[in-house]
């Protein structure tokens, strides 16, 4: 198809592990000038899925967007193979996942000449877990952002993209209970370990909160106090018509708290239909959700 010879795909690695991959979908021929980037991560609960999983969402933003945006998908290391447990207290591995999203975005920031893309014209974003590990990044950026060597080679991202995201771990955890019979029980442990108090609660290492808190963008947009720091970037949450694997209430109620929290960033909530009407996977697939992100991009670029 036409889309297919509009981009290019190159896969990079990103870092020392096996999962530190990416693909770049590039246009095939690069336009005069520098182009804004995205880098998405792919849903599973944390504990599954990989970056192929995006592939039409990144090829049709490529080509919806008149070749003027650049797309990456990359894998991260699951919580199963980096120390999370269904059982005990467990650890907080979504942290680490968010490092290896930050060290994706670092490494294309970096080589951005290479690939005709403007290193301070970058967005993060994910599908399903994978918007959630986006909105924690823009959240937590100034502790999670890699050292560079002056901060004007290593902008902070423009915006915050989450598709059908979880953001909320209780209020997921309550859903996944009444609506699925517990059945993501374990995936949410092996991310977020315990909620205590029995066993004793999983603790974020960064913020010293337990991590079903700390690991919630919602509550941390609830707690500016504790961040002591605002949102890096603008923020997109898109949550389809026909998605109820996960409740369409996370991205309304983390919308209410960004807006209310950090006035000083523009937020977009669209659970409305006009960007996706699919169940939890299809609306992937469908030309309207990359309009609404490329619109979301152009908008916060410095055209």
């Amino acid at each position: 198809s036409s889309t297919l010879q509009a981009t290019q795909i190159k896969t990079l690695s990103y870092g020392p592990d096996d999962t530190h991959v990416m693909d770049l979908y590039t246009p095939d021929i690069l336009p005069g000038k520098k182009i804004p980037a995205i880098v998405l991560a792919h849903g599973g609960l944390w504990q599954s899925g990989g970056r192929a999983s995006l592939a039409t969402l990144c090829k049709n933003i490529v080509a919806q967007s008149g070749n003027r945006i650049a797309c990456a998908s990359i894998d991260y290391r699951l919580s199963q193979d980096i120390g999370g447990e269904c059982n005990g207290t467990g650890i907080d591995t979504y942290r680490e996942q968010v490092r290896d999203m930050v060290q994706a975005y670092s490494l294309l920031q970096e080589n951005a000449a290479v690939h005709g893309i403007d290193p301070a014209q970058m967005f993060v974003g994910g599908h399903s877990a994978g918007g959630h590990l986006a909105q924690i990044l823009n959240l937590r950026w100034s502790e999670f952002a890699q050292k560079c060597k002056t901060p004007e080679d290593c902008p902070a991202p423009r915006g915050a993209i989450g598709l059908e995201g979880i953001y909320d771990i209780p209020a997921w955890n309550d859903y996944d209970v009444n609506f699925w019979e517990g059945r993501f029980a374990c995936a949410t442990r092996k991310a977020f370990g315990s909620p205590g108090p029995t066993p004793p609660a999983a603790m974020d290492a960064g913020l010293q909160q337990r991590a079903w808190d700390a690991g919630s963008p919602t509550w941390l947009a609830n707690h500016p106090e504790i961040l002591a720091v605002k949102p890096a970037g603008d923020v997109l949450l898109i949550h389809s018509t026909g998605d109820d694997w996960v409740d369409s209430a996370e991205a309304d109620t983390l919308g209410d708290a960004l807006l209310k929290s950090f006035p000083q960033i523009k937020v977009t909530v669209k659970t409305d239909g006009s960007c996706a009407v699919g169940q939890h996977n299809d609306m992937l697939e469908e030309p309207e959700l990359a309009d609404c992100i490329s619109r979301f991009v152009m908008d916060n670029s410095s055209q």
